[in-house]
Parts: structure tokens; sequence; C-alpha cells
């Protein structure tokens, strides 16, 4: 409906005007176009740009400040959804597993640790490995150390077979064996051997240079040819070179419980 307009007359009282009805009636139809505009503009849904909003663009400026925004942000703020803001920040299947895959994968890596095997496959995103199964065991499992004392601090030692036995409370992995001494020796080299049930599980021999207290500073380092203990194996020392005057006899098996 076009605007409906009042006549009111060329001049006042001049009866040329329309009539008080006529003119209330022609106010009423303008406001009823009217609410039904606004009514109908407030129920619909309408999408604006920014720049279509005088001075809009111009305050959002002013409270953003585009230098301390990187390029990596920008790329980030604009991905279009959570899949591709995992891509940007690199992050892999793993960011999406469920609690369900997450158990599976541990159920294998566990079943992986305790078999009888050497390697274990590992796949990731970006590729795979084969990784030794002992450096994982190795890793997840402390080091300890057993301590035999061979002889007192003041006696000085002397060669012989079995100076010392023992067994082994557990099964254990060697991965070093040491020797030291209270008081060094004179001259000689003091060389101790360590058997598991009669024979060797060394290729070279421990030995602590004369005028030394370890074997750690020692010219020929020892060789483990069997790191496997068992559990409740009968273990002896045997001193194979006693040197001159050495006292208080130590020697270290480290390791890991196998």
């Amino acid at each position: 409906m076009a605007q409906r307009t009042i006549n009111i007359g060329a001049a006042a009282n001049d009866g040329t005007g329309d009539k008080l009805r006529i003119a209330g009636d022609k106010i009423n139809d303008n406001f009823t176009e009217v609410y039904a505009d606004v009514a109908g503009k407030a129920a619909a849904s309408h999408t604006h740009a920014t720049s279509e909003v005088t001075g809009l663009d111009a305050a959002l400026a002013s409270k953003v400040d585009d230098s301390q925004l990187s390029a990596f942000g920008a790329t980030l703020i604009n991905d279009a959804d959570a899949s591709a803001a995992r891509t940007t920040l690199g992050l892999g299947t793993a960011a999406v597993l469920s609690t369900a895959d997450i158990d599976e994968r541990a159920r294998d890596a566990v079943a992986a640790m305790t078999a009888d095997s050497a390697t274990i496959d590992v796949t990731y995103d970006d590729g795979a490995d084969t990784i030794a199964l002992d450096v994982i065991r190795a890793a997840l499992k402390p080091t300890e150390t057993i301590l035999i004392a061979v002889g007192d601090e003041t006696t000085a030692i002397t060669t012989g077979t079995a100076k010392i036995k023992f067994r082994m409370p557990y099964a254990f992995t060697v991965t070093a064996v040491k020797a030291s001494l209270g008081t060094t020796s004179s001259s000689g080299i003091p060389t101790v051997d360590i058997n598991e049930t009669g024979t060797t599980i060394l290729s070279t021999k421990l030995t602590i240079d004369a005028g030394e207290t370890t074997s750690t500073t020692a010219a020929t380092a020892a060789v483990i040819s069997d790191a496997s203990l068992a559990d409740d194996a009968e273990m002896t020392i045997d001193i194979d070179v006693a040197g001159t005057g050495a006292a208080g006899l130590k020697v270290y098996l480290i390791g890991y419980r196998t």
C-alpha cells in the first residue's frame, strides 16, 4: 500500500481538508502497514557482511592487532573444521583414538613385551620402526645393583675359586660389572671372574690396575658373555690374580630384573 497522506487544507479551518474520521483512518492504515513490515523483518534471518555496517570494520580493526597474529596462527584460524586444524597442528590419528583403540594398542604392546621375541614393530602416522625389545624392557625397568663383598676390609685377598658363593634372588639381566678395592695392590693386577653354576659369564675378566681402587679405570675393560642369570642360580666369585696387599674387594652386578 502506498503511504496515505492526510489532506490538511490550504489554510487553518478553511474547510478544504480531510474530515477527522478520514484522517484517523489514514493514520491507522499507515501504522498497520508499518507494523506488518517490522514484524516480517524481525521474524526473518539476515546475513550481512561487516562492510555493510557503517563503522564496524574500523571498530574491529582497532581491537585486533594483526601484527600479533603469526602466519601459522592465521592458518589455524582459517581452518574449516577440527580435522583441518589437526592437520595444521601436525596431530596424527592418535589425537582422535577412542579409549577402546588405546586399550587395544596397549594390550598388543604388553603382549609383545612379554612374548619370547626379540623385536616389536611400531607403526607411526609418518612411518614405522622395528625396535629391539631389550631396549624397551631395559627402559621400563629400573637399574639395580647387587653388591658382593669378597673378604673383609683389612685382610689381603688371595687367589682361589669360589671365594664366595651366593644365589640369585631373581632372574637378572646383567648390563655391566664392576669391582673395587679398599686397599690398592702395590704390584700385580687383581683379576676377578664371575660364574653362574660353574660357568663364567665374562669373556674378558674384571681387572683393577695396580695402584687403583676401581675397575672403572682399568686399562682392559671386562666383557660380559652371558648376561642372563637365572632365578636361584648358584653364583661364585673367583680371584684369578690377587696382586700384592690388595684388600676390601667388592664385586658389583649391575642390570635389571628379567
